[in-house]
């Protein structure tokens, strides 16, 4: 029995009454993963959808995907942290959160176009006026609502699911000797660590750390807030400024839609051989005023937590849960 119980313990906490911590993360991880890639591995090719163009299936694959996300969360609350579904700072009926949400949006809204018109005057890129529909048959107000959603799926579920991943490596971490910030950090470094893994199918090591550092930071907003909104409104406004207004998609797909169409200047060139560049001098000044315009965003998204909570916090109270649910 002795023998039992020791290796129960690593699966179950007794003073809690549910899985420990690594194990609910996993399962969730798993649900949630196992739904979409379900999703887009056997529904997609074998239906309907299969024959439709690239943007009219993200408009139904990311709002299944949220679903998916959605359902997995609040399967993972429910039956395994026990916890009450305010805990994952979804809470759509409350105004502040619209408040935050709408912040985060034009916060990342003015961080892309500073950034655009930066390349713009760097002569990296060009933009010609287009209002250009990505999808056959579809005219270009409907293509942006469609493009709307496609985003807007996006930033919701991948932050729900780093909330979730947050939310419960704080709560064990700070129950431990480390502290409150030492916990905090480790909470969202590791959840980051996890959407560094999911991006690393690009390839590109500097844009998988910067998807690291990125999410590490900005998932502390989650805690200091205890609302998934302001990073869900700047993950939106980053998303859909970029591809939708700018239409930044023009550079690498065939179809795109676009309030303007992007395309590279005679600074660089895409041909069989790749990508050739004949001045980088301009690439590094963009790179180091897009890290500047992004340290910018960061201090207006702490000046505008500053301002709603009058100071600066990681809130001590998400270390616990609202356990409803015993």
């Amino acid at each position: 029995m002795k023998n039992v119980y020791d290796i129960k313990k690593y699966f179950w906490s007794s003073s809690d009454g549910r899985l420990r911590t690594g194990w609910r993360l996993l399962l969730q991880l798993t649900v949630n993963i196992g739904g979409v890639l379900l999703f887009s591995l056997c529904v997609v090719p074998h239906s309907f959808l299969n024959s439709w163009p690239r943007l009219a299936v993200e408009a139904v694959g990311y709002p299944v995907y949220l679903g998916i996300t959605l359902l997995s969360v609040w399967l993972a609350g429910r039956f395994l942290d026990r916890r009450a579904w305010c805990d994952f700072g979804l809470n759509l009926t409350h105004r502040i959160w619209w408040e935050d949400f709408g912040a985060g949006f034009g916060i990342g809204f003015v961080f892309i176009v500073l950034c655009v018109l930066t390349a713009l005057m760097l002569g990296i890129i060009q933009l010609k006026l287009g209002f250009t529909s990505g999808i056959s048959g579809v005219g270009f107000p409907i293509a942006v609502l469609l493009s709307v959603l496609s985003y807007g799926a996006v930033g919701f579920f991948e932050e729900l699911a780093r909330a979730y991943q947050i939310r419960n490596l704080f709560e064990g971490l700070n129950g431990s000797r480390l502290g409150v910030w030492p916990a905090a950090l480790m909470a969202v470094g590791g959840a980051a660590l996890v959407s560094a893994v999911m991006h690393s199918s690009s390839g590109m090591p500097a844009f998988i750390l910067f998807v690291f550092i990125s999410m590490a930071f900005q998932g502390l907003f989650y805690l200091f807030t205890g609302r998934t909104a302001l990073i869900t409104g700047y993950h939106f406004a980053w998303d859909f400024t970029l591809a939708t207004v700018f239409c930044i998609e023009a550079l690498t797909e065939k179809d795109f839609t676009g309030l303007f169409t992007a395309s590279f200047s005679n600074l660089v060139q895409m041909n069989v051989n790749g990508i050739q560049i004949g001045n980088y001098y301009p690439l590094v000044v963009m790179g180091l005023a897009g890290m500047l315009f992004q340290e910018f965003a960061w201090l207006a998204l702490l000046g505008w937590v500053h301002w709603r909570r009058g100071g600066i916090r990681v809130r001590t109270e998400m270390a616990t849960r609202t356990a409803i649910f015993k």
